[in-house]
């Protein structure tokens, strides 16, 4: 009471936890009812003294974290770092990978171009010496013989003939424009220009059917008896400034007894 006046009881913003219903049972021989009362009228520094209570709580409880799960936070960061770095280099890796590959298909493919372009070369040039190997499906020239079978007190007579060539003028880089070997199974006993000396003067000659290149004898008993086979071709030509490989004739054989 103050002055006359009856102050009221102030209006509680009360929190009531009544603990009637829960402690009623048989084991408690009284019933409590606690009534717990809190102003609502909290003045501003209060407030402030709370909020920086519960801030330093959350400090302390987060320091106390740090100090028994900092070891496992530190594996967490390192997977999440090494993670980091598997997904930043695997497409680098990727890129380094495809441009090496890309190098070495785009090198693999121009070899073997040049391969390619090379055998093309070969083929050209065995089909154009077989073009000069060859006239009409049969050999351009020949080798002969004057007999298929000799004693060892006769001469071989050979000679190596234009058989089928159209006329034309070619030229050759020595005096020797044709060549033969006599061969014993796959052993060389005797071959025309060794020991021959040639002059190494362009040679110009005008291509005809029948025409001689070369003619010669040599001694049967210089070789033996058995079977023997003649290997002929004429020389490398020059026709209009190109030059040709060597026309080989078809080889023959001759026994001496």
């Amino acid at each position: 009471m103050n002055g006359g006046n009856i102050i009221p009881p102030p209006i509680p913003t009360t929190l009531h936890i009544v603990l009637t219903y829960m402690l009623s049972s048989p084991n408690f021989s009284c019933k409590i009812s606690i009534k717990t009362s809190i102003s609502s009228s909290v003045n501003p520094p209060s407030r402030m003294l709370l909020s920086s209570s519960i801030t330093k709580s959350i400090s302390f409880f987060s320091f106390l974290f740090g100090l028994t799960h900092g070891k496992q936070i530190e594996k967490i960061i390192r997977k999440a770092i090494n993670f980091l770095i598997v997904i930043i280099s695997l497409p680098l890796y990727i890129v380094h990978l495809l441009i090496n590959n890309f190098a070495s298909i785009l090198f693999t493919f121009c070899f073997m171009n040049m391969k390619g372009i090379l055998l093309g070369i070969v083929i050209i040039g065995i089909i154009a010496s077989a073009y000069f190997m060859m006239a009409n499906g049969d050999y351009a020239i020949v080798v002969k013989t004057d007999k298929h079978t000799y004693s060892l007190n006769e001469e071989i007579h050979i000679w190596i003939e234009i058989k089928d060539y159209d006329s034309k003028n070619i030229k050759f880089p020595s005096s020797k424009i044709a060549d033969f070997c006599i061969y014993k199974g796959e052993e060389k006993l005797y071959q025309w220009s060794e020991n021959r000396s040639f002059l190494q003067v362009i040679t110009s000659i005008n291509l005809s059917k029948g025409m001689i290149l070369l003619e010669t004898t040599i001694p049967a008993n210089m070789l033996g008896i058995g079977t023997f086979e003649i290997r002929a071709w004429m020389e490398k030509f020059y026709e209009n400034g190109e030059i040709h490989p060597e026309v080989y004739a078809k080889s023959i054989s001759f026994s001496i007894s």
